[in-house]
């Protein structure tokens, strides 16, 4: 009997340890599908990218805790906003109307609509594994009692066949009472975006 509970108790230990780890795992093969966002018209402020009428905001660093600017993003003369990605350039959008995003009063970004003939999409996925959590918020008074992460894919082709591919991933905290928080990486965050490639138009033949 004492070596069955000393076995239960040293394997809950280290699936406390690694839980997150086979999270992680099991979401490079498989992760739920949470909703989706058309991916224009989206806004951009000068450091986060707006999308859902504010309800997805998404800046360009990556990871913690150094946190490095993974993308860029600026106006081109035709007043394009141009998302760069390691030296490779694409058009996300041309200027628009200004985007509502909410608040308190309520107020606007600068929008950007997709050039013509470019598809795209913002789909939000979650883990299908959460791992438990343990800790005491001074400031509140409340702390989740388990995580998960969610993730934000970001696509664009272009009619010439360039494409554009962006994943940012933000862990989201479960609170008894109240449920899974939002997960906007504001707390806490470890994360961010962690790919952004653009692929160039293939050959013609």
């Amino acid at each position: 009997m004492i070596r069955c509970g000393a076995a239960v108790v040293a394997l809950a230990v280290l699936w406390l340890f690694t839980a997150h780890w086979l999270s992680l795992l099991v979401d490079q093969v498989s992760r739920a599908r949470v909703a989706s966002a058309p991916a224009s018209p989206f806004g951009w402020d000068g450091v986060t990218l707006k999308f859902g009428g504010g309800a997805y905001r998404l800046d360009l660093d990556g990871p913690g805790p150094s946190y490095p600017q993974v993308a860029a993003a600026s106006d081109d003369p035709d007043k394009r906003l141009v998302l760069s990605v390691n030296g490779r350039g694409l058009v996300l959008g041309a200027r628009a109307d200004e985007l509502p995003v909410g608040g308190t009063p309520p107020t606007t970004v600068q929008a950007f609509a997709a050039e013509p003939g470019d598809v795209g999409a913002l789909t939000i996925e979650r883990s299908w594994l959460s791992w438990p959590v343990f800790g005491l918020n001074l400031m509140t008074g409340q702390s989740p009692t388990w995580r998960r992460d969610v993730y934000y894919r970001l696509s664009r082709k272009k009619p010439s066949g360039e494409r554009l591919d962006m994943l940012w991933r933000f862990e989201q905290g479960f609170y008894p009472g109240s449920g899974w928080g939002s997960a906007s990486g504001t707390e806490d965050r470890l994360t961010g975006l962690i790919q952004a490639k653009i692929e160039p138009a293939p050959p013609r033949r």
